[in-house]
């Protein structure tokens, strides 16, 4: 996570390891049971005190979403929700708050601070120099300080006797706030505070000499606490278990990752994390959200993947851009016009062109400057005529070589979501190099390499859910994903099972490769099971079997005892089944709408195939992996299930962090069991 980092005196040893990892020590610590009864003693001092227990506040991140959750449901807490917009948060995350209020049937308050005051308070916080950190981290210890005091004002107006917050157990030590009983714990946690109320003088004295005392104790607080209100932080009593509360919060309160971000939101909405850490980087150094999540990797907090994947949508130069120019900020304005520049000289295509190709569509279809034109504002409700939206349309296929998919695009409503969708479809275009016969995606070919992984997907026969999982196999494994018949809505899908795998039996048997592994993922199982049945008849050697999330094939029918007799019996399922929305939504939260509309269709008629296969029981002798997720939702897929001898006498068993998605969510534990259990990629080409 981190890099070599002199301000921070972070250094990596010969080893691969940094300064925090070498040096990193247990301390002692109070045990969970003893702060458990703390935390019960503290709110059964509050319980029933006023109208309300407490004010919880809501950032529509999974923290406060769980928290807000934890404390209602499980504590019964009569709550009062508190919102507070500082006016540099995406509008999700107050939609977010908004939905979870109204899941809880809490009431709550949006609370708006002064616009003005706030663009002269976080340009400050970034400008002025006698408070500037290389890793701009004085803008969140300051912040975070201000939130929290804001809320606890209001809670005092109101009469509330506690706030409650969704800090992370790192974030309440760096506010003094944690509870310590190791002594080098508590002499670092008072050097901190000691810092911090050090640079607070310097802010205090900056500010009043720039601006007077306007606001003074209400932006740079002494205490966080304010009217006899006290504050508590329940995550330093629990557990801290983000991937848990991601799949709660989710699952009880119907909550979703704001869209800027990527299926992981896990860390803040604000719009300023794109700008001070982009500030971080230009000065080589980490920020504290690397701080953060590195210490979360080391703990097992979050998976690596996890957090890269976070990552890999957190820049976003535009944002960072107009934030720079509207906190007068020109050295960094003029830096990222740099980087532009290098990209084009590249002849990149990223999601800058593409935005900034949008923009010059837009801008000469409707007739107008493209400064003029708002990156954010919903294009659809911003031009009435339906021909010019049909010529902006074409324009767009012409220019990216899209064929009929900006209808879907322009649902989004924001070039900005455009741009992110276009870039999306344009890798994976990259990324696939379709078989000539258009059976087969290779996402990772080689002529010098004599190893196949072929891959059958699930269900609907999504092939891109194969790409990050393919980039963690060797480099000398050439990976296949079979593009189902129907999938992309070129032809009808096939019947039958037994007429799938003969589709593919038909391309395996003619490819050329020393060694040949198979792998079906739940639906593709099902398939692979028939399919190696065919290759061992026509003498085509199979090195190994690899089944994910797969019961037992002779054992499906006593687990799909459902009854699809009709589509509309089919269609009320998919609407009136929360696990297989959840479960499912990694994968059809990125499709459009006519995209997700083919995929259920598809997924209703793999269902029904498999309750009409006929599953042939001879016992096959080659190596085979049954893998399956150790949180699987589906409590009939059970590890090592002994069935699997029956028809796989050399079967071996392996569970994986993760779900029935874990192919998605945990590529990297699954390729590593696959090249650990399999030896795949071990011939030596």
């Amino acid at each position: 996570m981190l890099q070599e980092d002199s301000y921070h005196h972070i250094a990596i040893n010969d080893e691969g390891l940094c300064t925090l990892c070498e040096k990193k020590k247990e301390f002692e610590k109070i045990g969970w049971d003893k702060l458990k009864s703390m935390f019960e003693e503290r709110i059964e001092s509050i319980r029933g005190k006023g109208e309300y227990d407490g004010l919880i506040m809501l950032s529509g991140g999974k923290d406060s979403a769980y928290l807000a959750y934890f404390l209602k449901v499980k504590y019964g807490l009569n709550l009062f929700g508190f919102i507070v917009d500082n006016n540099y948060e995406y509008e999700d995350t107050f939609e977010n708050a908004d939905k979870i209020a109204k899941s809880l049937d809490m009431p709550y308050v949006k609370y708006r601070q002064d616009p003005v005051l706030m663009k002269e308070y976080y340009r400050f916080l970034f400008m002025e120099k006698s408070i500037y950190q290389q890793d701009a981290g004085q803008v969140c210890a300051f912040c975070g300080r201000f939130l929290m005091y804001t809320a606890s004002c209001f809670a005092g107006m109101m009469n509330i006797p506690t706030i409650f917050s969704g800090h992370s157990p790192d974030q309440i030590f760096l506010m003094g706030e944690s509870i310590e009983i190791d002594e080098e714990r508590i002499a670092f946690k008072e050097y901190v505070m000691e810092t911090f109320y050090h640079e607070l003088k310097k802010a205090r004295d900056a500010w009043e000499k720039e601006k007077g005392v306007k606001a003074l104790n209400t932006l740079f607080p002494k205490d966080i606490k304010a009217n006899n209100v006290q504050s508590i932080f329940p995550f330093q009593y629990f557990p801290y278990k983000p991937q848990e509360m991601i799949k709660i919060v989710k699952r009880e309160l119907n909550w979703e990752p704001i869209k800027r971000f990527s299926e992981n939101y896990i860390s803040s909405g604000c719009k300023l994390v794109n700008l001070w850490s982009r500030i971080a980087h230009l000065n080589n150094t980490n920020n504290y959200v690397d701080f953060e999540f590195g210490n979360q990797i080391r703990d097992g907090l979050f998976d690596r993947e996890y957090v890269d994947d976070f990552r890999q949508t957190l820049y976003d130069k535009e944002e960072i851009e107009r934030l720079a120019m509207e906190f007068d900020m020109p050295d960094l304005v003029n830096g990222l016009a740099g980087e532009t520049k290098e990209r084009k000289d590249k002849k990149a295509i990223g999601y800058l062109m593409i935005r900034e190709v949008i923009l010059d569509i837009v801008s000469d279809r409707i007739g107008v400057e493209k400064e003029d034109i708002g990156v954010y504002e919903d294009i659809m409700k911003n031009i009435n005529d339906f021909s010019v939206l049909l010529k902006i349309t074409r324009d767009m296929e012409d220019r990216f070589g899209i064929d009929n998919k900006v209808d879907n695009f322009l649902d989004s409503g924001t070039i900005h979501d455009m741009s992110l969708s276009i870039e999306r479809y344009l890798k994976a275009k990259d990324v696939e190099s379709v078989a000539g016969d258009g059976r087969v995606v290779m996402l990772k070919s080689s002529v010098e390499s004599d190893t196949m992984l072929f891959c059958l997907p699930y269900a609907g026969g999504m092939t891109e859910m194969f790409e990050k999982f393919s980039e963690y196999l060797p480099d000398n494994v050439n990976v296949g994903v079979a593009i189902y018949p129907g999938v992309r809505g070129e032809g009808p899908p096939l019947e039958t099972i037994e007429e799938i795998a003969e589709f593919y039996a038909e391309y395996l048997t003619s490819i050329e490769a020393d060694e040949l592994y198979v792998l079906g993922y739940c639906f593709g199982g099902y398939v692979a099971h028939h399919l190696v049945r065919i290759l061992a008849r026509r003498n085509r050697r199979v090195d190994g079997l690899i089944m994910v999330s797969l019961t037992p094939p002779n054992m499906k029918d006593a687990v799909y005892d459902l009854d699809f007799n009709d589509e509309t019996y089919a269609n009320g399922y998919m609407k009136g089944t929360m696990e297989i929305g959840e479960i499912y939504r990694e994968i059809t939260d990125t499709m459009s709408k006519e995209e997700l509309k083919r995929y259920w269709r598809l997924y209703w008629k793999s269902v029904k195939t498999i309750l009409d296969y006929k599953v042939p029981r001879e016992t096959v002798d080659m190596p085979a992996l049954i893998v399956t997720g150790k949180d699987e939702e589906y409590d009939f897929l059970r590890p090592e299930d002994k069935a699997w001898f029956e028809l796989y006498p050399n079967a071996g068993f392996a569970t994986v962090a993760g779900g029935h998605m874990l192919l998605v969510t945990h590529p990297g534990e699954l390729a590593n069991c696959i090249i650990e259990n399999t030896g795949i990629g071990s011939l030596t080409t």
